[in-house]
């Protein structure tokens, strides 16, 4: 089995499949209308592409960025202009919570529990 960016870590996720718009790497965050979510395989433009937008432990894009830390349990925000996730809550939209720590801004990736349908914003 080849390894990929898409990292998956839970049994239970809610998924969407979509008509893929532009070409995606598996491990990628796309915004398909009210959903975020990460995508599963690599899909090209004009392709069924699937997203998990649900699930209590994924892998994640993280802004690689000065201060973009995470502490277990801290919210977690989708940047649609970047493509990955920070802890900046302005102008960006509330899809989880961290579930380990991010020590340093360097790290290109966080375990998150992903709630990508925006169905438990607070």
């Amino acid at each position: 089995m080849t390894a990929t960016a898409f990292k998956l870590r839970c049994a239970d996720f809610s998924s969407l499949k979509f008509e893929a718009v532009a070409d995606y790497d598996a491990g990628d965050m796309e915004q398909v209308e009210d959903r975020i979510g990460v995508i599963v395989e690599d899909t090209d433009s004009g392709d069924d592409a699937v997203m998990v937008y649900r699930a209590e432990a994924i892998v994640v894009p993280k802004a690689i960025t000065s201060g973009v830390t995470f502490s277990k349990g801290e919210k977690v925000y989708f940047d649609a202009s970047e493509d990955n996730v920070t802890n900046e809550s302005s102008g960006n939209i509330y899809i989880g919570t961290a579930n380990e720590d991010v020590s340093t801004s360097t790290t290109a990736t966080v375990e998150i529990d992903l709630k990508g349908d925006n169905s438990e914003v607070s």
